[in-house]
């Protein structure tokens, strides 16, 4: 007994003190738990979150891909075992998560619900589109640069073929007088 109750208060210290999301929710999907980090990433108390339905707390687009996505798992296929959603702050914000959730199932196998592992992505979000505007401001450098260059190149090519012409009209010159002056 002693042994069931440090295991079951070592869960309960994990399951409170996760740096990231976790959730338990019924097959109707109404949370039946939640962590600290849950009540601290959404804004709303345990108590008021317990009972409501989990859509509440997902965009419109998030909560049909997951929905889409149970679907898929209880039709029998194969989902990758981390996925993106868009979750809604009590003061309206969105912020991303990376979702890990599985089926907890009954002794017989039964399903009877989901554990989910949320990850805040935010700050991943904020330096992917900080990359993405970089590489796209360099792709418009490197493409004026090559502009550029291929102008001037363009210039030099001219020049040399202007030279070119010069060269040809001089010696052209130069052998007609030699031509004058070797019959004269």
């Amino acid at each position: 007994e002693t042994a069931l109750w440090e295991s079951e208060e070592r869960y309960r210290e994990l399951f409170e003190n996760a740096n990231d999301m976790i959730t338990t929710i019924a097959l109707d999907g109404t949370f039946l738990s939640v962590n600290r980090k849950t009540e601290q990433l959404l804004g709303y108390s345990r108590e008021e979150l317990i009972g409501q339905d989990s859509h509440k707390f997902a965009t419109h687009t998030s909560a049909a891909a997951g929905d889409e996505r149970t679907r898929r798992v209880f039709a029998g296929e194969t989902v990758p075992p981390t996925f993106e959603l868009e979750l809604i702050r009590r003061d309206g914000t969105i912020v991303p998560v990376e979702a890990r959730i599985r089926v907890m199932r009954n002794q017989e196998g039964k399903p009877i619900g989901f554990h989910g592992i949320y990850r805040d992505i935010t700050e991943r979000k904020r330096a992917e589109e900080a990359l993405r505007i970089a590489h796209d401001e360099l792709e418009s450098r490197v493409q004026a640069r090559t502009e550029e260059l291929m102008r001037a190149n363009a210039a030099l090519l001219a020049e040399i073929a202007e030279r070119k012409r010069a060269e040809e009209a001089a010696r052209a010159a130069e052998a007609e007088y030699r031509s004058i002056f070797e019959n004269a």
